[in-house]
């Protein structure tokens, strides 16, 4: 998929602002989200909802995957944890990255 399949996902837009405010400290992994939105790193937020459930799948699968290689993700427990009680709610997704410097 690359870069390229992240060009063609339709993006809806959100202010800086707000995601920033959104991200409080519900898991550890909203620290250093929150964290990174302030110093300047870029960030979309796809245009499209998806149950909570399926979110926890695929992250529950990415834990499990990255056990057998003895790493660990920080926060990624948590957050399984509050997408399974949010059942079939949809969500819309996004990415926050460090810009490289």
């Amino acid at each position: 998929m690359g870069d390229a399949w992240v060009e063609r996902v339709p993006v809806r837009s959100i202010p800086r602002e707000e995601l920033i405010a959104m991200l409080r400290e519900q898991t550890p992994a909203c620290g250093p989200a929150r964290a990174t939105l302030i110093a300047g790193g870029t960030f979309v937020v796809f245009d499209g909802l998806v149950p909570a459930s399926r979110h926890a799948g695929v992250f529950g699968r990415r834990i499990r995957s990255a056990a057998r290689r003895g790493h660990t993700v920080e926060g990624l427990a948590d957050t399984v944890e509050i997408l399974r009680q949010y059942g079939e709610e949809l969500l819309r997704t996004g990415l926050i990255e460090l810009l490289q410097r």
